[in-house]
């Protein structure tokens, strides 16, 4: 008999993995411009999340949360001479309060407050690549953050356990990389793309 918690944990990694591909490859090719601030700020929280995951009993499920970490400082690096050149005041006020609530997060040991914390600091990293993806549509990999969306919709069931800390990090990822993809197909008909 298999375990189908390590099957869907792996086939999640896989998956996660399959998603960065194209991202990295756009990225180098430069059609791509990923925003500094956010992957920077991605790949700092998403060792946060994982590693609260993994102490909540995530198992399996927990892997594929692990893969935005190794990305996110690959295309952090990428982002420095590939990445958006364009960076508003909102963005540094993003990237400020990101890394003031990671300080926060330092004050307390409750991997509830950590993950929701993780998942405010995810959203205001997220700000800068959201906006500018609004603005220049054809500069994201949209099935990067599909494949995202499928990734974690995998983990969920791999989890070993079930419980806010180890599934809200994965709902939110499930959400907040819709909303791009969504808005990425919309703004894209709309500019006749």
């Amino acid at each position: 008999m298999y375990d189908y918690h390590a099957v869907l944990g792996a086939v999640a990694l896989a998956v996660g993995v399959a998603g960065y591909i194209p991202y990295i490859s756009n990225t180098l090719k430069g059609t791509t411009k990923p925003h500094p601030f956010t992957y920077l700020i991605w790949a700092l929280i998403g060792a946060i999340s994982f590693a609260a995951q993994l102490a909540e009993n995530g198992g399996p499920g927990a892997w594929a949360m692990g893969i935005p970490v190794l990305f996110g400082i690959v295309i952090a690096a990428l982002s420095l001479t590939k990445g958006e050149k364009s960076i508003t005041k909102s963005d540094w006020l993003c990237l400020i309060t990101a890394l003031g609530a990671i300080a926060i997060w330092q004050l307390t040991d409750d991997a509830l407050y950590a993950v929701i914390i993780v998942i405010g600091i995810n959203t205001l990293a997220f700000v800068p690549t959201f906006r500018k993806a609004y603005s220049k549509p054809d500069e994201e990999t949209a099935l990067s953050y599909a494949l995202g969306v499928l990734r974690s919709v995998i983990s969920i069931p791999a989890l070993l356990s079930f419980n806010v800390v180890t599934v809200l990090p994965l709902a939110y990822h499930i959400l907040s990389n819709l909303a791009l993809v969504v808005m990425l197909i919309v703004r894209r008909k709309n500019l006749g793309r």
